[in-house]
């Protein structure tokens, strides 16, 4: 579907590092979709259920401390999403320099530019770990001091409350045992929740990106109801014909997303201007 314009303005190493990371995203998240995510949430939904079965209370405190749970997690990745998205776009531009190395390294050797090429994707590589660390660094702080501390102190209330109950006379000593449990196993699977959020998140942005290619629409379109010639005579008339050729300007894979993906198209000297003739 692409126009020759289209293959020349995007380098061919962008658009198999964008493909091949997409493609794995895809992969790995309808894995962790099916696998891990919902089994996780049916296991929270049917244990707060038995909570509000043995006392309305408890499941109260537990649906509450899992929805404020739930809730951060969402305000985290808000603020984390337009960070990896400037972060892969860095990866982007990272792994277009490793597929060049990879096309052209008959040429790399024959120049005997190995070290230098070594040299020069190893110190964009320490620029691109590093600032993945500082991201990360950020989400596990974040998730530390924001998200974590719900789930605790839900817990704890549970337990405090579970206590009350007991030393009141009104539940038995097994039922505290129970309830301890069932929330226990609820925010189990909430905090495996959690921990799925870093690759959804970073799949996200893959499969966002690899969409972004693939939906990209073509340069050149076919025209939906074309003029049809009948029995045509053989008398051609072109009167006052123009005709400028695109420029497929390149650009930095660096740059905003949708800019990488898209055409700069300027025109250049006319190939014809104002033809008029009869064949």
């Amino acid at each position: 579907k692409r126009s020759i314009g289209q293959r020349t303005n995007q380098n061919s190493g962008f658009k198999q590092d964008v493909i091949k990371k997409g493609e794995a995203a895809i992969i790995e998240m309808v894995s962790t979709l099916i696998f891990d995510l919902f089994p996780s949430l049916l296991r929270i939904i049917a244990t707060v259920a038995a909570l509000f079965f043995l006392n309305a209370i408890v499941g109260a405190i537990a649906l509450a401390s899992i929805s404020g749970f739930i809730a951060a997690s969402i305000v985290i990745n808000q603020k984390m999403l337009p960070r990896l998205k400037k972060h892969h776009k860095v990866d982007s531009k990272l792994g277009t320099a490793y597929w060049e190395i990879i096309k052209h390294l008959r040429l790399v050797m024959v120049s005997n530019q190995e070290r230098r090429a070594i040299d020069e994707y190893s110190d964009e590589y320490k620029k691109h770990s590093k600032e993945g660390k500082f991201i990360w660094i950020q989400y596990i702080n974040r998730a530390t001091f924001l998200r974590e501390p719900i789930a605790t102190i839900g817990q704890m209330l549970i337990l405090v409350y579970c206590i009350y109950l007991a030393t009141a006379g009104r539940i038995t000593p097994g039922s505290v045992v129970i309830i301890l449990s069932w929330s226990a196993s609820a925010f189990a699977s909430l905090n495996m929740v959690g921990s799925m959020q870093r690759r959804i998140s970073r799949n996200m942005v893959q499969i966002g990106r690899y969409f972004d290619l693939m939906d990209l629409p073509p340069a050149v379109t076919v025209v939906s109801n074309p003029i049809r010639l009948d029995k045509p005579e053989g008398r051609i008339e072109f009167k006052s014909v123009s005709f400028h050729y695109p420029d497929f300007s390149k650009k930095e894979e660096g740059e905003d997303e949708a800019e990488v993906l898209k055409l700069d198209i300027q025109e250049i000297a006319p190939a014809i201007r104002d033809i008029s003739f009869t064949i």
